[in-house]
């Protein structure tokens, strides 16, 4: 009987968007809530968060972080106490060019890679910086933060006017482009497309980010912090919040915009209680599916008890099989319903990607028990609920790291971001013989996750033209 709406409009109010996003005709025999002035797109971000981590998270010196490109009224950071009644605004930046979310977006394009998708590529990019290079573009990272921080103290609306126009963010845009262009001239870095230069100037970024976000941190110095908004999915920045916050650090698995109307939702419903897990896509994997012939290296059975011997061996002869199974995760992240499973070895991470059309710049996220995740990971008690979604990197404890689940920075430190099953008999069972697994999206490069049964198929032939190795095994629900 009523449908929960959010945007990010930038006046704030929902018949104000183009017919592009929104089709209220659709809705005419609902009551739509949606947001307001007085609780804006910023509110949402903060109120799922904290429905996410519940009311078992420590309220002690609490605090809760939102950072994302923009909301409502050109909102780009707001902080929250969390209290035992929920989020308190306790004061919000706005302004596009104060935005660290535009900032990393639009360096991902001057990068020469796609907006929205490539972003996490910079992760990947950062960590080939050489030494000189590191140590030159920290002073000029550090001169950057400070500049948008003094602007952010000091300017309600800036130059880029956003309480008015959206089309002020391609002034936004030069403006990263001229920083990065003068620092690129400045310390002649190499063309930001080549490999070199993406390391580069991806560091120089990457840099900026954890600058602002830690000294902002620490001058608040929470106890216990939790954090939403398109920003954290940054897991390196995580990996330092976790460090620096002495007790819990929560991390929104649906930081970005798709989880926002359960924050609206809690807000008007503050006895909701979030699920025990993000997996609500709907999908009928029982469908009939004409084929002309056989597909080699397809399966179908109906249970997991069935499923299992195949996975089994595929993990044993080839080293890695794709999974579909059950409800589709919502969120970016595969978490094992729609996956491709592989041990934990950089051969089989490039031979998936190889098979996929993506490039090897990231590892993948490791997969294990919680007795596992304890074991090998460093600050392994500091993620509160998030350590089930990949959400955030932590540090390998000496001698536990896998090549093709751990990313290796200058300073010898392998990270990982760690996947925690609980509950999930054929996950248990599959970890009980490997340890650790990596997991990745079941996919081919460009194309959605894949859905139903004719998705998995179309995929799977992809694959398996370039590599005929692959055993894909679907579970009949």
């Amino acid at each position: 009987d009523k449908v929960y709406v959010t945007h990010w409009c930038t006046d704030g109010n929902l018949d104000n968007l183009a017919r592009k996003y929104w089709h209220p005709e659709k809705f005419e025999d609902f009551k739509v809530i949606s947001l307001s002035r007085d609780f804006t797109h910023h509110d949402s971000h903060a109120y799922a968060a904290a429905c996410f981590a519940g009311p078992q998270f420590p309220k002690s010196n609490s605090w809760i972080f939102v950072v994302d490109g923009f909301g409502n009224f050109g909102e780009h950071l707001s902080i929250y106490t969390y209290t035992e009644t929920g989020p308190k605004l306790k004061v919000r930046y706005h302004g596009y060019g104060t935005s660290l979310g535009l900032m990393y977006q639009y360096a991902t394009a001057y990068l020469g890679m796609k907006m929205h998708e490539d972003e996490y590529k910079l992760l990947g990019y950062e960590v080939h910086a050489d030494e000189v290079t590191r140590a030159v573009l920290l002073i000029e990272a550090e001169k950057i933060a400070e500049n948008m921080m003094r602007k952010m103290k000091t300017q309600m609306v800036d130059e880029f006017d956003p309480l008015i126009r959206l089309d002020a963010l391609p002034a936004v845009q030069k403006h990263w482009i001229d920083t990065l262009d003068k620092v690129g001239k400045q310390y002649n870095l190499p063309h930001p497309h080549s490999e070199e230069g993406r390391a580069a100037y991806a560091f120089l970024i990457q840099s900026v980010l954890e600058c602002v976000m830690l000294i902002t941190t620490m001058k608040i110095n929470p106890t216990n912090l939790i954090v939403s908004g398109g920003v954290f999915y940054n897991v390196r920045l995580n990996f330092w919040l976790a460090d620096v916050v002495p007790g819990k650090l929560c991390v929104y698995p649906l930081s970005g915009d798709q989880g926002n109307a359960i924050g609206l939702y809690s807000k008007h419903n503050p006895d909701f209680v979030f699920p025990d897990n993000i997996n609500w896509g709907l999908r009928d994997l029982s469908e009939k599916v004409p084929l002309i012939q056989p597909v080699p290296g397809l399966f179908f059975v109906d249970s997991e008890a069935e499923a299992l011997p195949l996975l089994n061996d595929a993990l044993a002869n080839y080293g890695y099989v794709n999974l579909v199974r059950g409800a589709m995760e919502f969120g970016p992240r595969a978490l094992c319903n729609t996956s491709t499973l592989a041990l934990p070895m950089m051969e089989y991470v490039e031979k998936i990607n190889f098979a996929n059309g993506r490039n090897t710049v990231m590892p993948m996220a490791p997969v294990m028990t919680r007795k596992t995740y304890h074991e090998i990971f460093h600050l392994s008690t500091k993620l509160h609920k998030s350590e089930k979604f990949m959400v955030a990197s932590l540090a390998y404890r000496e001698g536990k790291r896998y090549s093709g689940a751990a990313h290796l920075y200058p300073d010898g430190t392998y990270t990982g971001r760690p996947q925690v099953i609980d509950n999930d008999w054929l996950m248990e069972s599959l970890l009980q013989s490997y340890g650790i697994l990596i997991n990745t999206s079941f996919n081919i490069h460009g194309q959605p996750i894949v859905y139903g049964v004719a998705e998995a198929i179309a995929a799977h032939v992809s694959q398996t033209e370039l590599d005929p190795s692959f055993i894909t095994v679907i579970i009949r629900n």
